[in-house]
């Protein structure tokens, strides 16, 4: 699940409760797995209580980029996710709105677990939520239309029903 420096994209379904400085989604880090680069997307620890999403890659031999979203999400309901690389601009869509985007360059590749609600190897940063549908896209990246179509695909699951949330089964 290394993008290096191709198109890469995370698609997920997230309900946040309250929570600062919480991994949804991380491969690698700063101080491990051989200094590769890594990318994360987490709850921004930079503004303290904000709840605001962020996206981050570090890469190697080019410009880093983060995306932080202006509103909180630890509203405790369900939100579409797609956090992707396009090329040289990093982006973060938030229910099929574009919340931000950011030059990027460089390579990401490490040899680091991806950890989906926490951060790996440290046993910290644990995500106070619920995620659903997680997706890994390498080499892949989705258009405005593609994003929205994804997301009308699976809404109904997460839609209100008489105060609960509306389930539906699929036949595999």
């Amino acid at each position: 699940l290394n993008p290096y420096g191709n198109d890469f994209a995370m698609m997920f379904w997230m309900k946040l409760r309250s929570c600062q400085d919480c991994d949804i989604s991380r491969k690698g880090s700063t101080n491990t797995h051989g200094g590769g680069g890594w990318y994360k997307v987490e709850v921004s620890p930079e503004a303290a209580g904000s709840n605001q999403l962020s996206l981050n890659f570090n890469t190697i031999g080019g410009t880093a980029a983060t995306v932080t979203t202006s509103e909180a999400y630890n509203d405790s309901t369900w939100h579409f996710v797609v956090a992707q690389r396009i090329g040289t601009t990093a982006e973060l869509w938030v229910d099929g709105v574009r919340k931000g985007s950011a030059s990027v360059s460089g390579t990401i590749n490490n040899s680091a677990n991806l950890t989906v609600g926490s951060k790996d190897s440290q046993d910290d940063d644990y995500i106070n939520g619920t995620i659903d549908e997680y997706r890994v896209y390498i080499n892949r990246s989705f258009s405005s239309s593609e994003i929205n179509e994804s997301m009308m695909l699976t809404l109904s699951k997460y839609q209100s029903n008489n105060g609960g949330i509306k389930m539906r089964t699929a036949k595999i």
